[in-house]
C-alpha cells in the first residue's frame, strides 16, 4: 500500500481531533496535516543518528517538500470532499463541478462543515451550490473569503426584476362572476392542495379544474394529485370528474406544452391560482431561479397571452418581508439587500415580476403566506415541514430540546389558509392588492 486512500488519512485525522478533545488540547497543539510514509527510519538513511534518535534537521528536509504539497488549500479541500460526497476527483481538472454530480443540499452541508472545522473558514451553503463551482474557485474563495460577498447575487436580483414583460392589456376577465374553468398549479404540494379542495368545494359542479403537473411522461399526473390529496385526507371521488391534470413544467417555456394545446389553454382559463414552487431554504437563489422566477414570468405570460388578459392570485410568502417589516407593503417598498435565503430572494424576484404586470394593468391579488401548520379538521399536517420533523423526533426520542421550552412556534392552519385565499376571489375590492395572511402563535410549554 504505497498511496492509501484519502478516507484513510481522513480516519485517522479524526480520531486524532477525538482524542485532542477529550484532553482539552489546544488548536496548536492538534495535528492539521498527516503523511503516512512506508520508508523506514535509519542510521543508514540519516533519518536517525547513531544513537537511535530521529534526526530533526534531516527529517524537516526530507519531508519538507510533500508538507508543502499537502499542506495546499486545494489538496486539502480535495480530501474534504472526497470524503464527504464519496466521489473521486481529478485535481488537474478545472471544470470538477463536485455537487452537481451527485451532490445536494444535505451533502452540501456536511460540506460546509467539514471546511469550516478542518480549514476554520465558514463557507455559505449557497456558495457550494454554485452551479459554476469547482474545486479549483473554492480553493480560489477560501484563500480571499472576501469573494463570498453576497453582493453579486443581489445584482442579479435586480437584474431579474427588470425584467421586459412584452404584454399589453387591452381587457380583462370579469373576476367576479363565477369561473367555468380555473387554472391552478402546485396542486402536488401541501397548501395547493387544500386551495384545490376548497375550490372544488364552493364552486359549482360545472367548473372545471385543469391543474399543471410536472411528472414523467409515462405517469399519469392525476395519480399524483390523487395520492397527494389522499395523503391529506382530503380527497372525494366525485373530483376526479372536474380535474383536468395538465402535464407541463413551470420551468419551461409555454410550460413545455405544444402552440395547439397553450393557445386553447390561453382561451378556455377564466382564473389563475399560482400555487406552484420550489420550496427550499437551503439551495442558493440560482437553483430556484428557473422554478420560481421563471415559473412566475410563464404564469404572467399565459395571462396575457391573449388580447383579454387572466386575473391572478399568486401565493408569495412572508420571507420576502425583512425582520422589522410588520405591516403589509408593497414589493417595490422592500429591499433585497436583507434577505438571506435562496428562497427568500427567489420569491421576491417573483413578486416584484408579478408587481409590475399589475402595473402594466394585470389584475392581481398577492398571498404572502407564513408558516403553514396542520388542517383543524383533519390533523393532516406537511410531512417535510421542519416543525412535523421536530415533533416526530421529540415523540420518537420522548425528550425534547431545552431550547424551545416557552417558545412560541407560529402557524396558521392549512384549512384556513386556503379558505382565507378563496374569500378574495370573488371579491372586487381585494383585486390588485397584497395581502399579509398572518400567524397565530402557538406556545411551547
Amino acid at each position: 500500500m504505497t498511496n492509501p486512500d484519502p478516507q484513510f488519512y481522513d480516519a485517522i485525522l479524526q480520531d486524532l481531533r477525538l482524542i485532542a478533545e477529550k484532553e482539552s488540547l489546544r488548536k496548536h497543539e492538534i495535528p492539521s496535516q498527516l503523511i503516512i510514509d512506508f520508508e523506514p527510519f535509519t542510521p543508514e538513511n540519516g533519518l536517525l543518528t547513531s544513537t537511535m534518535k530521529p534526526c530533526r534537521h534531516k527529517l524537516a528536509a526530507y519531508y519538507g517538500d510533500r508538507l508543502k504539497q499537502s499542506n495546499t488549500i486545494k489538496q486539502r479541500l480535495k480530501i474534504i470532499i472526497e470524503t464527504t460526497t464519496k466521489q473521486s476527483l481529478l485535481t488537474d481538472e478545472e471544470d470538477n463541478f463536485f455537487i452537481p454530480t451527485g451532490g445536494d443540499s444535505l451533502t452540501a452541508i456536511r460540506l460546509s462543515r467539514r471546511i469550516e472545522n478542518d480549514l476554520g473558514i465558514s463557507v455559505p451553503i449557497s456558495i457550494l451550490l454554485q452551479p459554476n463551482m469547482t474545486l479549483q474557485r473554492l480553493a480560489t474563495v477560501i484563500r480571499d473569503p472576501s469573494q463570498m460577498s453576497s453582493h453579486s447575487i443581489v445584482q442579479q436580483m435586480l437584474n431579474d426584476s427588470e425584467l421586459l414583460l412584452d404584454i399589453t392589456i387591452d381587457k380583462h376577465k370579469n373576476a367576479i362572476v363565477s369561473p367555468s374553468v380555473v387554472f391552478i398549479t402546485g396542486t402536488t404540494g401541501f397548501v395547493g392542495a387544500f386551495l384545490l379542495a376548497e375550490l372544488l368545494l364552493v364552486h359549482s359542479s360545472e367548473c372545471k379544474f385543469i391543474c399543471l403537473v410536472r411528472c414523467e411522461s409515462l405517469t399519469n399526473p392525476l395519480d399524483r394529485i390523487r395520492k397527494n390529496m389522499l395523503f391529506h385526507q382530503i380527497w372525494r371521488e366525485d373530483f376526479q370528474e372536474r380535474i383536468i391534470p395538465l402535464q407541463g413544467d413551470l420551468e419551461k417555456t409555454y410550460f413545455g406544452l405544444d402552440n395547439d394545446i397553450y393557445e386553447s389553454l390561453a382561451n378556455q382559463i377564466d382564473i389563475i391560482f399560482h400555487c406552484g414552487a420550489a420550496v427550499n431554504f437551503i439551495l442558493p437563489y440560482s437553483k430556484l431561479y428557473a422554478s420560481n422566477v421563471c415559473g412566475t414570468r410563464e404564469i404572467i405570460r399565459l395571462a396575457t397571452h391573449t388580447t383579454t388578459c387572466i386575473p391572478v392570485h399568486y401565493i408569495s410568502t412572508l420571507s420576502v418581508l425583512s425582520s422589522d417589516v410588520n405591516k403589509e407593503i408593497s414589493i417595490d417598498e422592500i429591499s433585497p439587500d436583507s434577505l438571506v435565503s435562496g428562497y427568500a430572494q427567489s420569491k421576491w424576484v417573483a413578486e416584484k415580476l408579478m408587481a409590475k404586470a399589475n402595473h402594466l394593468g394585470l389584475p392581481v391579488v398577492i398571498y404572502r403566506l407564513g408558516s403553514i401548520c396542520a388542517s383543524t379538521e383533519t390533523g393532516a399536517c406537511n410531512r417535510n415541514d421542519l416543525h412535523t420533523y421536530l415533533f416526530a423526533a421529540m415523540m420518537k426520542l420522548n425528550s425534547y430540546p431545552e431550547t424551545i421550552v416557552n417558545a412560541h412556534l407560529r402557524g396558521l392552519p392549512v384549512n384556513f389558509t386556503a379558505k382565507r385565499s378563496f374569500e378574495d376571489e370573488f371579491n372586487n375590492s381585494f383585486l390588485n392588492s397584497v395581502i399579509d395572511i398572518s400567524c397565530l402563535a402557538i406556545k411551547c410549554l
